[in-house]
């Protein structure tokens, strides 16, 4: 389960960014999380609450946002919504579309005390 890592990179930076802020300690953290990442949602929370225990985000709730999958089409210019299985235009057919969103994995901000 390569959520565990994730989760404990994620941990490891919130406790960065407090030695070199200062603050007590970490409520909130919001993570922008692309559907097409490779990261189970689920798990990545359930190994965000077992990774946090004894730290600086002790009592933070870890707020997750989905970002589609979505592409333009380099042959009619549309950007579209993709499926996982395939990134076929649906307007032209193509399969020449260029991946806009979806593989994000981004800490977008932390609420601190």
């Amino acid at each position: 389960m390569h959520e565990m890592s994730i989760a404990q990179a994620i941990i490891d930076n919130l406790e960065e960014e407090q030695r070199i802020r200062g603050f007590r300690r970490i409520t909130r953290v919001e993570i922008r999380l692309g559907e097409f990442s490779n990261i189970v949602p689920e798990s990545l929370s359930f190994c965000f609450d077992a990774s946090k225990a004894g730290t600086i985000a002790a009592d933070a709730e870890l707020h997750l946002t989905i970002i589609s999958l979505q592409g333009a089409c380099t042959d009619c210019g549309k950007v579209v919504e993709l499926r996982e299985d395939y990134f076929l235009c649906p307007h032209c057919g193509s399969f020449q579309v260029a991946v806009l969103s979806g593989e994000e994995l981004d800490l977008v901000s932390i609420d601190v005390e």
